[in-house]
């Protein structure tokens, strides 16, 4: 699941905060993952679903993705605007201009580490939504 729908997550937050400098997953299921990741220039607790029911908002359209972020204290919602990403990001490759493996190289370590690592629960510094899927 982390793979499918958190690469995309995972790889935007190297890019802007750098390297993972430690990573635990909290939890892990087929529909949903959440963990804490210790970057260069953020600490980050994600929790990353397909199951509409887990979303903060149970009035939202489940059909809609729910895409948010806090970055000391103020907002970002990306939910609405990257519809069309995958296929800009195909016409790209297609043209030459895609990206290379060693862009990728740093989200890709850090899938591979939360892969192996077992769920700890809720310990240390776990998103809170988290509360309302183990409770």
């Amino acid at each position: 699941m982390t793979a499918n729908i958190g690469i995309h997550f995972i790889d935007m937050l190297h890019w802007i905060f750098g390297p993972a400098e430690k990573v635990v997953l909290h939890h892990s299921s087929p529909e949903c993952s959440a963990g804490f990741l210790q970057l260069k220039g953020a600490r980050v607790r994600y929790f990353l679903s397909v199951n509409a029911a887990y979303r903060p908002s149970p009035n939202d359209n489940p059909m809609s993705p729910y895409r948010h972020l806090v970055i000391n204290g103020e907002e970002f919602d990306f939910t609405n605007g990257f519809t069309d990403l995958h296929t800009l990001s195909y016409e790209r490759i297609l043209a030459g201009r895609g990206f290379a493996v060693e862009d990728t190289a740093c989200a890709v370590h850090t899938l591979d580490m939360l892969r192996k690592s077992a769920a700890v629960g809720l310990t240390g510094d776990y998103h809170p939504l988290l509360r309302n899927l183990q409770g």
